[in-house]
């Protein structure tokens, strides 16, 4: 014999089972913020890592412009390990771009446009990665904040940077 099961009930169970395995409101975030001279920095308790919470101003307008490449606030792969290394942010100067890996550690599947912890601003584009493409040392990995996805392109092209220190 087959059952039939209130759509109502079958929806509060779904909401139930999410809620259980940490997707629903019952979510533990693993981030905490610290201020310091109005600069936010995000702590991952998982990681250890420390991450600017806003994309990187990198013109220093005091706003991210997420204007089409080539203008705003993104830059060349270069470029970005050279402003994170010079980074005074947050009362700290031992900034530098982050590895892909730890970059994906921000990815948040639960969410989308951006696919990240809602700690953080972030835009729904390209993000830099310090790690070289296997395949073309001229490439860097990637990590598009849109859905969470990852791959590489041209050093000589724009991303926008979140720049990520151990302290």
């Amino acid at each position: 014999m087959v059952s039939k099961i209130p759509v109502l009930a079958v929806g509060f169970f779904f909401f139930a089972m999410l809620t259980a395995v940490g997707v629903g409101s019952g979510f533990a975030s693993s981030f905490s913020t610290r201020g310091h001279d109005g600069e936010i920095v995000v702590n991952d308790s998982k990681t250890g890592l420390a991450w600017q919470q806003n994309t990187a101003d990198t013109n220093n307008d005091g706003t991210v412009t997420p204007a089409p490449y080539p203008g705003g606030d993104s830059m060349k792969w270069q470029q970005a390990i050279d402003y994170c290394e010079e980074l005074d942010y947050g009362g700290t100067t031992s900034w530098r771009l982050p590895e892909y890996k730890e970059l994906m550690t921000l990815v948040d599947h639960v969410h989308s446009y951006p696919a990240i912890d809602p700690v953080f601003q972030c835009e729904s584009h390209y993000y830099w990665s310090a790690t070289v493409y296997e395949g073309d040392v001229n490439e860097a990995r990637y990590v598009h904040f849109n859905f969470g996805s990852d791959h590489w392109k041209p050093k000589d092209k724009r991303a926008f940077v979140r720049c990520v220190s151990k302290d």
